[in-house]
């Protein structure tokens, strides 16, 4: 098992995560008003495998997703609300 690695999404920005291949491990979401679609790829171009929703009533948890990555780890914020965390864990 590769190391693991985490980031935290704030912003109201797309993010390129990781290059290459990977495995995405966990989702965690903090309450907020933003949708996320995380993409394989390394732009808004690439595969969508899944959107996440972050409204003002729930945590979103995927704790054991597993997910192999082809060609990179992107988000892409395509609601970009006033608040909302991602949180990705991936090797």
């Amino acid at each position: 098992m590769g190391d693991k690695n985490n980031i935290s999404e704030t912003d109201a920005t797309d993010l390129l995560v990781k290059t290459g291949h990977g495995i995405l491990k966990a989702i965690y979401v903090q309450p907020g008003d933003r949708t996320w679609i995380i993409r394989d790829g390394t732009s808004a171009a690439g595969t969508a495998v899944m959107t996440v929703v972050a409204n003002a009533n729930n945590h979103f948890e995927a704790p054991y997703i597993n997910h192999p990555m082809n060609s990179g780890i992107f988000i892409d914020n395509t609601v970009a609300g006033a608040s909302g965390t991602i949180v990705l864990v991936f090797e």
